[in-house]
């Protein structure tokens, strides 16, 4: 799965004010079981416009995917994972990947 905010490749270093930028919110995902993945999933908001009330609630893997979360610029105060194995971490920054699978955020 990816879910990510992308801007126009022509538009580089792109920031945006609240009337202009594209609105990502209030999107949950609820008792899903996954059964074949390679990876978890990508999750990306966008520097200055962070995804917001962004909800996991229930989600499996048949097996666990060889490849963990990747979840970044997403706003934490309305972020909800709960019952999500492999274990869903975001960062309001940019996110990278830890050993084995799990994600943590780049302060």
């Amino acid at each position: 799965m990816s879910i990510e905010l992308r801007y126009h490749p022509l538009i580089p270093n792109r920031t945006c004010h609240p009337w202009d930028c594209p609105s990502f919110e209030g999107v949950a995902f609820e008792d899903i079981r996954v059964t074949a993945a390679a990876r978890a999933g990508d999750i990306a908001g966008f520097r200055g416009d962070l995804l917001r009330r962004l909800s996991f609630r229930n989600i499996s893997f048949a097996q666990a995917p060889r490849t963990g979360w990747s979840c970044g610029y997403v706003d934490l105060a309305s972020f909800e994972a709960h019952g999500v194995q492999p274990r869903l971490e975001c960062s309001e920054g940019p996110a990278r990947r830890a050993a084995h699978g799990t994600v943590i955020g780049v302060p």
